[in-house]
């Protein structure tokens, strides 16, 4: 199949490799335009824009998809299908029902569940157990178009963003193929979603870091688990600042109120939380420096007040 292919992270270049790799002919990837990263604030391309280019796939970073921005590209290239991972910008329906067979998103949840831009941070923010990959038909709603096919994914209590990210590249690329397979051969069958069961994914906002210690320590843990790598969850410990890591269930202490540090020192960070539940910190960074070990940044370091804030 003809495929223009539109994605900008790695779980997008995952999928991208694999429609290569099986011998699709991909027209052009859009991604979305260099931006700064890192604390240099060097402009970087997209993941999708490296391979691509490592590929020898055309590659465009329109800023915008209003005014009939992409239908030069869609005439010249005439694809059968647009295949969406992660774009990061809202398709107009110019560009949606332009192809033969429209425009199929890969999305990173078990649809209706998790519609919206942060799907894998939201469902471990949500405590859920499960997720999985979506792949459907794109309409002009926020994903709510007809559903093709699925499979769930378990989410570990240790795992962040990062590493469920990667367990759902794994099994999207796979999905992805047989959804085309699908399709070509004209066997696809779409249902439709059932919106009385759908929860939302908005974007995660730096505003969110902030950590409520009076939550149970399943949910604060959730929570860092989630915000990993960005923004990250923080909390202040004698008056500086700390991203917070590798958080872990460490049983009960029913006296301690929530904030309480319980140990810091060469054993780690243990703080209470709601319910007098505790929670161990695996790891911190303070400004400016490296991600440590708990243990290695509070051993020798006694603190002037047991609270976390």
């Amino acid at each position: 199949m003809r495929i223009l292919f539109m994605g900008t992270p790695d779980i997008a270049a995952h999928v991208l490799e694999a429609i290569l790799d099986a011998g699709h002919e991909v027209t052009a990837a859009v991604t979305k335009p260099d931006k700064p990263r890192d604390r240099g604030k060097k402009s970087a391309p997209s993941e999708v824009k490296v391979l691509a280019l490592s590929r020898g796939i055309r590659v465009e970073e329109p800023e915008t998809l209003k005014n009939g921005a992409l239908t030069p590209l869609l005439e010249e290239t005439n694809p059968d299908v647009i295949v969406v991972v992660a774009y990061g910008k809202i398709l107009p329906e110019s560009v949606l029902y332009y192809p033969k067979y429209g425009s199929i998103n890969v999305h990173a949840s078990l649809l209706p569940r998790y519609r919206g831009s942060a799907p894998i941070q939201r469902a471990i923010m949500g405590c859920e157990k499960e997720t999985g990959v979506t792949v459907m038909k794109m309409d002009k709603g926020v994903d709510t178009g007809d559903a093709l096919i699925s499979a769930k994914v378990a989410i570990s209590p240790e795992d962040t963003t990062e590493t469920l990210t990667k367990k759902l590249a794994v099994i999207g690329a796979p999905l992805l193929l047989n959804a085309l397979e699908l399709i070509e051969s004209g066997e696809a069958k779409f249902r439709k979603q059932n919106d009385a069961y759908a929860t939302y994914a908005p974007m995660i906002r730096k505003e969110e870091s902030a950590v409520d210690w009076s939550c149970s320590a399943e949910e604060i843990s959730a929570r860092i688990r989630g915000l990993d790598p960005w923004p990250a969850a923080e909390a202040e410990v004698d008056g500086i600042r700390l991203k917070l890591f590798r958080p872990r269930l460490s049983g009960f202490c029913a006296e301690a109120q929530p904030g309480t540090v319980v140990t810091a020192g060469k054993k780690g960070l243990i703080v209470a939380c709601g319910g007098g539940s505790l929670l161990e910190i695996g790891e911190v960074q303070p400004a400016g420096k490296k991600r440590m070990p708990a243990a290695a940044y509070f051993n020798g370091k006694p603190l002037k007040e047991n609270r976390i804030r």
